[in-house]
């Protein structure tokens, strides 16, 4: 074979073999790191003020509605001292039977040590199906004084297994 004709065929067969090597660890990678699928799904975690009047939070409360729908507190992430807020965690069951306990903690961080402000169980002992979708609250206690930033989490446990949501609020 000319020389000229070998190298050609060397440089049209090296890009394919460069990217048959390159996707041969991509692959291992994937096959190996598969994902796991928690059996329940947290959808969010969320503090409003408390209904003096006890209208909301509710489930599916909108005359008409073609969808099922959720009625809550306006979502905030600033809370203020003294204040009653209504903590509300959604979830959704993927494949999950058996009961579940969902608590909340409201946490803040000073220097190198978590301290947990607020704690409390929402629901505890509810038995949970593939498919079901569920929203539970509780009115917790006042809004420590402990101005600065806090993390507000809902924790479901469910067989072994534990979800975790949060989001991020500020005390004053």
């Amino acid at each position: 074979m000319p020389r000229r004709a070998a190298l050609a065929l060397f440089l049209a067969v090296l890009p394919l073999a460069q990217v048959v090597h390159a996707q041969e660890p991509e692959a291992a990678l994937t096959a190996a790191v598969a994902p796991v699928i928690p059996g329940i799904l947290p959808a969010f975690i969320t503090a409003g003020l408390s209904d003096p009047a006890g209208r909301v939070p509710a489930l599916n409360a909108v005359a008409g509605a073609a969808v099922a729908n959720l009625s809550i507190a306006t979502p905030t992430t600033i809370l203020t001292h003294g204040q009653h807020y209504t903590y509300t965690v959604a979830l959704q069951d993927n494949n999950y039977t058996g009961p579940y306990t969902i608590t909340y903690s409201l946490t803040q961080v000073s220097g190198t040590t978590t301290k947990t402000l607020q704690s409390a169980t929402i629901v505890s002992n509810k038995t949970a199906g593939p498919g079901s979708y569920w929203v539970w609250a509780i009115n917790a206690p006042a809004a420590p004084n402990y101005p600065g930033l806090a993390t507000l989490t809902g924790t479901i446990t469910y067989g072994k297994n534990v979800q975790k949501v949060s989001t991020q609020v500020l005390l004053k």
